[in-house]
């Protein structure tokens, strides 16, 4: 059995007053409608210093800390992120938090899409800061590929490129396996069901016995198919932060 990295709609609902709700989308997206109490965390370009400037992941703890202040999250929180684009930014927020030591995140399956199809509510009072007290580690490099660690890579390890086919047939990793991360969900952005899931992913090699290693352009689309496969039960699953849009530039073999 894998971890509860998702929650459901109901799940949620039934429970609300028990999480620290975070909205991982734009400002302009968030002030327009999001979901009772949720505070905004606009996370999806957050890299090295905090901006969309770099390819890399946020790697100091201190940085996250100032980004997470007015969240209100303690040691004890139990976080559920949301956004309104398959669960990207949220389950990317996810996997950065995990690094520095903070478990307790999982993502609303669905967004707020299926929030509102349930007829639920949505509104556009946003809650009064409230200050954070947890304290970051890290970062682990548990579930973290660099560069220098792709190019030495053992032959048993499946590097997944998880972008569409237009950008696959643009030019890939050399070996590289394609599937594209929104082949995991619905047409209604809800997750497939478990046996899809794992039915479609052994029919593309990524199988539970290897470690995988996921790619996308910047490590946003792979982070949300990290959070999947280790929802599943995967046990050795790592995100090439760097993506495509570091090695295109690297000058290592590209494959067409």
């Amino acid at each position: 059995m894998g971890e509860e990295r998702f929650i459901s709609v109901q799940e949620l609902a039934d429970n609300l007053e028990s999480f620290v709700l975070v909205d991982c989308d734009t400002a302009e997206a968030y002030h327009r409608f999001h979901l009772p109490g949720a505070f905004l965390a606009p996370c999806r370009y957050w890299k090295g210093g905090g901006t969309d400037d770099g390819v890399h992941a946020i790697d100091d703890p201190a940085l996250l800390s100032a980004l997470l202040s007015k969240l209100g999250l303690s040691a004890n929180s139990q976080v559920v992120g949301y956004d309104g684009c398959g669960g990207l930014n949220a389950a990317r927020l996810g996997w950065t938090l995990e690094r520095f030591g903070f478990q307790r995140f999982q993502v609303l399956d669905g967004g707020p899409e299926n929030w509102y199809q349930a007829g639920l509510e949505l509104t556009l009072k946003p809650p009064n800061p409230v200050v954070s007290s947890v304290s970051f580690q890290g970062p682990s490099m548990e579930s973290f590929c660099s560069m220098s660690e792709l190019v030495k890579l053992p032959s048993t390890t499946v590097l997944w490129d998880n972008r569409s086919p237009q950008e696959w047939r643009g030019g890939r990793i050399p070996g590289a396996t394609f599937l594209p991360w929104d082949s995991l969900l619905e047409s209604s952005g809800l997750l497939l069901p478990r046996e899809h899931l794992e039915r479609l992913l052994e029919e593309s090699g990524l199988f539970k016995t290897r470690e995988i290693v996921i790619y996308c352009a910047g490590g946003i689309r792979a982070a949300h198919s990290y959070w999947v496969l280790k929802s599943l039960g995967y046990k050795s699953v790592r995100v090439y932060d760097g993506s495509w849009s570091e090695y295109q530039r690297s000058g290592l073999p590209v494959e067409v």
